[in-house]
């Protein structure tokens, strides 16, 4: 429209421009009317032309106008669909963050509530085992009976850990410890300063017990050592000291005593005496060359030895130099030899039935410690998952705007999408964890099982005082206790016991509430007090029936049976009376204020109290 207007307006103009020079052209005076009337003409509608241009042209003004408007229009509502998307992506990327967070915490608190369950599981377990053991385990083999061959749980002084010995009671008298056995080269005695240190074999094969252990065996005093020897001919010798103890680590297991020799073997060991233990990876002998890679084997070498009971089993009859070597003995190699160790200053004693029940308890043992290995590897298998989750959630953050809003208006199944997604990865940390808690559950259903935990100490098998396992109905683990066996015929649980005063009893509630349990609301009991002054003087109070309430009822006193002893029956007196700490007021003396349980300032401690 405006071409074809401004062509008209050319034309006008250029048609004036004619009509001027036409009436200005001296030549030609020519005016008839026709001409005059045509240009008027030409010029009206001309004229008419200019006015319809006009107003078109307003026409056109007005719509480029509205055009402008409306353009402005979407621009604004682009910006403000714009500003609606980025609020939407942060609120998503909120709602993210805050599902992500929300999960990662409940799943991170889930999994440290099941370590921490584990870890005192563990810690409980291995202490009500170590309570066990102890009840059941020797401490030489001098105190099993003469037909008690075979394994049995040793604990030395000082030892750490309880171990598996083999016990020998028909040799030289009895009482001995195999200490080292070869018998058909199974088993390799080529080994690391670390395996010879920690032992290696099984106690009634081929074995060594171990450096570590053989050191904490003779450290408190020297023990006896006896070597037996049998040749490929068949003969019979043995040698015997009277004084065998070794050293610590730090002395690299130094050969530190050996006492006189008997026997029929001939002496030797001697020229080892003072000698450092060595290993192929551990050079300690005094020659140039390495004595235990030479040989294939660790032993107290010199330069390099007279007698080597750790070197190459040959299967053969023959003169290899490279052998199982006692060189007073025979020349032509060992075929079978057990070193044996006596501590001569054990008591000794009948305990043959502990062997039996220690390998029972032995192979329970280790059962759990596999069980736990194998749970506490899946704890750390949801850790991993968890951190994928938080991983997962920070690439989600970490993605630009433009993305996510491309993506919003392109796919409008993102959302359903990341939905779904957060929700597939709750289920599964979930249901990780619901798996944990059901094997949780087994564990401590196996451990609810064992039969080395008694209901009172009338079920003890051992009648002698000391510490037992206990489990009392309506808890969910045993406890360790002490069962007195030796007064009043036996089978008397102590829940109290003072004796020298480097306990302090002015506990708070809490510690009186934890102490004490729930050991009386299951079943009838009987009380027993042993009182001794200090003079010597002994006394006793016995009642019939004992029981206490629970928490509930503040453990009140409740019941107390007829007394009989020597003491005095100095206990009635608090029959119904609940009892007080110095944090919890529960007697009926001197009002609200005072409290009995801190006003006992010579000897602070907490009881039931009523005026």
């Amino acid at each position: 429209m405006q071409q074809l207007f401004r062509c008209l307006w050319v034309c006008f103009i250029g048609l004036a421009s004619t009509n001027l020079v036409i009436h200005h052209t001296p030549p030609l005076q020519m005016h008839s009317i026709d001409s005059d009337l045509s240009v008027i003409k030409l010029v009206a509608k001309l004229e008419s032309i200019e006015h319809q241009l006009a107003v078109l042209q307003e026409d056109v003004q007005e719509v480029i106008s509205e055009n402008q408007e409306i353009q402005q229009q979407r621009i604004v509502a682009l910006k403000e669909t714009s500003n609606m998307l980025v609020k939407l992506q942060e609120k998503i990327l909120a709602q993210c963050d805050s599902v992500g967070k929300h999960l990662i915490t409940i799943g991170n608190k889930q999994i440290d509530r099941l370590e921490n369950v584990i870890s005192e599981m563990e810690e409980a377990i291995h202490d009500m085992l170590l309570m066990e053991i102890e009840t059941i385990s020797i401490r030489s083999c001098k105190e099993v009976s003469n037909k008690g061959l075979g394994k049995y749980i040793l604990r030395a002084h000082y030892a750490s850990v309880p171990f598996v010995g083999y016990c020998v009671a028909d040799k030289f008298n009895g009482g001995w410890l195999v200490i080292q056995r070869r018998m058909n080269g199974s088993l390799s005695f080529n080994r690391t300063w670390a395996e010879y240190r920690n032992g290696f074999g099984y106690a009634d094969g081929e074995m060594w017990i171990g450096l570590e252990r053989l050191y904490q065996l003779t450290s408190i005093q020297p023990w006896e050592l006896s070597v037996e020897m049998r040749s490929f001919a068949g003969v019979y010798k043995y040698a015997r000291y009277n004084a065998f103890a070794i050293g610590s680590e730090e002395e690299q297991y130094r050969l530190r005593t050996l006492g006189a020799y008997q026997g029929t073997a001939g002496d030797s060991l001697s020229y080892h005496k003072g000698m450092n233990f060595s290993t192929w990876d551990q050079d300690n002998d005094v020659k140039d060359e390495h004595c235990a890679k030479k040989w294939g084997g660790g032993w107290w070498f010199k330069a390099c030895y007279f007698s080597f009971l750790n070197g190459i089993y040959h299967n053969i009859f023959g003169r290899d130099a490279y052998k199982i070597d006692w060189q007073s003995f025979s020349s032509i190699g060992i075929s079978v030899y057990t070193v044996y160790a006596q501590n001569p200053h054990a008591p000794s004693m009948v305990s043959a039935a502990v062997r039996f029940d220690g390998e029972r308890l032995l192979a329970k043992f280790d059962d759990m410690r596999h069980q736990f290995l194998e749970l506490q590897q899946d704890v750390q298998d949801q850790r991993q998952e968890i951190v994928k989750i938080r991983e997962e959630f920070v690439r989600l953050e970490n993605k630009s705007q433009e993305e996510i809003v491309r993506k919003l208006l392109h796919d409008s199944n993102s959302i359903p999408s990341i939905s779904k997604e957060l929700q597939q990865a709750q289920h599964q940390v979930l249901s990780n964890l619901s798996r944990l808690q059901t094997t949780v559950a087994e564990i401590v259903d196996m451990q609810h099982s064992a039969s080395y935990w008694f209901r009172s100490c009338k079920e003890t098998p051992l009648k002698i005082s000391g510490k037992y396992l206990i489990r009392i109905p309506g808890e969910p683990m045993p406890v360790v206790v002490y069962c007195e066996q030796d007064a009043f015929s036996g089978c008397w649980l102590v829940i109290q016991h003072r004796f020298d005063g480097t306990l302090s009893f002015d506990r708070n509630w809490q510690e009186y509430r934890n102490g004490f349990g729930k050991l009386t609301t299951t079943r009838d009991c009987e009380l027993l007090v042993e009182l001794k002054d200090f003079k010597g003087n002994h006394k006793y109070a016995r009642y019939s029936l004992f029981t206490i309430g629970s928490e509930k009822e503040q453990y009140r006193l409740k019941s107390l049976g007829a007394y009989r002893g020597t003491a005095g029956d100095a206990l009635k007196y608090h029959k119904g009376i609940m009892f007080s700490t110095k944090d919890r007021d529960n007697d009926e003396v001197y009002g609200e204020d005072a409290i009995c349980g801190s006003l006992l300032l010579e000897t602070p401690a907490q009881w039931c109290f009523m005026l």
